[in-house]
């Protein structure tokens, strides 16, 4: 039920016990725990299928519901007919990269009045530039590849 692209997770309460077991110590103590009950519903917009799975494995160890869109095309389409609490944006994307699809979104968000959805940037680029031109595009915050369990629990 869970790492299936373009589709929410859920886990059943043996599922979630097994991936919370599953998640270090350390882990657990950073942020949100799974007795605290808030659970995220988290779109990831990443077209790498191995940065897919990890960001999934992590949502799903703490319990969060997650999306998954290739592209920020798909992740534009999945804005207009769900509401995320958080969106993890990768920055380099065919068709859409993730600097258009969060400005697109934040027109969006403006023109009907709703509240903006926090958008964390993720790259493999660690210029000041990039980051620059991220928070200028309206998200919120951004991530190094590779990243670690910890800061993206941490961002959550």
């Amino acid at each position: 039920m869970i790492n299936i692209p373009g589709y929410e997770t859920q886990l059943s309460p043996e599922e979630r016990q097994q991936l919370t077991q599953s998640v270090s110590k350390e882990e657990k103590s950073e942020t949100l725990s799974l007795e605290a009950d808030v659970f995220q519903n988290v779109l990831i917009v990443e077209d790498n299928l191995i940065n897919q799975k990890i960001l999934a494995k992590y949502l799903a160890a703490k319990g969060h519901r997650y999306q998954i869109a290739n592209n920020g095309v798909e992740a534009l389409e999945k804005c207009r007919g769900t509401r995320f609490d958080v969106i993890l944006m990768d920055i380099e994307m065919p068709e859409m990269n993730g600097l258009e699809a969060t400005k697109q979104i934040r027109q969006e968000e403006a023109i009907l009045n709703s509240v903006a959805t926090p958008i964390i940037g993720l790259s493999g680029n660690a210029r000041v530039e990039q980051k620059e031109e991220a928070l200028a595009a309206g998200m919120n915050a951004y991530l190094i590849k590779p990243y670690q369990a910890n800061a993206i629990y941490h961002m959550l």
